[in-house]
Parts: C-alpha cells; sequence; structure tokens
C-alpha cells in the first residue's frame, strides 16, 4: 500500500483519536513542519467543533502528503508527533501507520509511559 493509502485506511480512526488531543497534535504538526501556520490558526480559533476540526485537520494532513516529495517521511514524521502526545489510542494507531510503511518509530519515541486514554 501507498502512503496515501494507509492514511485513508486510518482516516475514520485517527479523526476519533485526534479530538481528544486536537490542540497538541496541531502544535506537534506545526513544530515539525508538517502542516501550515494557517491551519494551526484555523484549528484554534474557527468556532466548529473539535469532531470537525479533527475531519479538517486530517483533511490538510492528506494534502501535505499528497504534495509531499517523500510521503513516507512525511507520515513517519506525522506519526512521531503522534506517539509523542503520549495518549494510547494515538499511540497504537500511529505505530500501526509506521509498520505498515516498513518502518520503527525511534526507541526513544515508544519507550514513553503512556497515559491511559480516560485520564
Amino acid at each position: 500500500d501507498t502512503p496515501n493509502d494507509i492514511l485513508r485506511m486510518n482516516y475514520a480512526t485517527l479523526i476519533d483519536a485526534l479530538t481528544n488531543t486536537l490542540y497538541r497534535v496541531t502544535n506537534g504538526l506545526y513544530a515539525k513542519g508538517l502542516i501550515p501556520m494557517e491551519t494551526v490558526n484555523h484549528i484554534q480559533t474557527a468556532a466548529s467543533s473539535d469532531v470537525v476540526k479533527s475531519g479538517q485537520l486530517m483533511s490538510v494532513i492528506q494534502r501535505q502528503l499528497e504534495s509531499s516529495l517523500n510521503p513516507e517521511q512525511y507520515l513517519t514524521k506525522m506519526c512521531q508527533v503522534m506517539v509523542n502526545q503520549q495518549h494510547c489510542t494515538l499511540t497504537r494507531i500511529a505505530t500501526s501507520i509506521a509498520h505498515q510503511l516498513g518502518q520503527s518509530l525511534p526507541n526513544s519515541v515508544t519507550s514513553i509511559s503512556l497515559i491511559p486514554d480516560d485520564v
């Protein structure tokens, strides 16, 4: 599967997981140069629900991935940002995506003690 296929297969579960960590993930993606500042501004100021904003963020990620010169690297960096949020569901999804890409996330990223989703 291509990186675009892999992201599409995980699209709905990512939107659900992102809703709980939307602002932290948005800031993390921007800090790694994976999304533009306009997206950060929109996510932080729009009056939409977090579910709608998560869908919009995923749409931006999909477009950025499609225009990336190295889609595998883009998706791997996105996974690293998501694992760094220390959110169990995001970590599971990101680790799965990385494995589908044939990548493993650095031990320093995956060895973080995870905070249960219900905290």
